[in-house]
């Protein structure tokens, strides 16, 4: 899990709850996406379970351009 990552689904994901179910304080996470500051291994793994948890599993993400038409 990464910043880049936190960044994208940021649309689509309540990450002030995605840090209070990893242990970590929602200010924090905020404000190292805000900074792009990188998570420390321990706060990506622990996101990274906290999602898997809750039946989500990142993976690879789709380019823009092929997105059209995905959800029709």
């Amino acid at each position: 899990m990464d910043i880049k990552t936190l960044k994208r689904i940021k649309p689509v994901i309540n990450l002030s709850e995605v840090a209070k179910l990893s242990g970590m304080k929602p200010s924090t996470l905020s404000g190292k996406i805000k900074n792009n500051r990188e998570l420390t291994v321990n706060e990506a793994a622990k996101i990274e379970r906290a999602l898997k948890q809750h039946g989500l599993l990142l993976t690879e993400s789709i380019e823009p351009q092929n997105q059209e038409g995905l959800f029709t």
